[in-house]
């Protein structure tokens, strides 16, 4: 019963062994397949070619918005004195 017992123990730790390195070589596979993927059939970098667009385009809204601000001044401006103005013949004309 004895010899029994260790045999099974045996196997145990045996099998603890083969299912470690069979884990192992599943996760080490994966991590090699993905970074294949990852790092060699993305050579061309298209993220970093977009960048001049992506400037560009952060740069026109940059103007666009100056020019926003520009005429709103301008326009904040018109209504200030229109406003003036017509406070002016109110108080005229009381």
């Amino acid at each position: 019963m004895d010899t029994s017992h260790n045999q099974q123990k045996n196997i145990n730790s045996r099998e603890r062994n083969i299912n470690f390195l069979y884990v192992f070589f599943i996760v080490f596979i994966t991590v090699i397949s993905c970074s294949i993927l990852l790092f060699r059939y993305n050579t061309n970098f298209s993220i970093f070619s977009q960048k001049d667009f992506v400037i560009s385009k952060m740069e026109r809204i940059r103007q666009y918005q100056q020019l926003q601000q520009k005429e709103f001044i301008t326009v904040s401006r018109r209504s200030t004195l229109e406003l003036q103005h017509s406070m002016k013949r109110v108080i005229s004309n009381i």
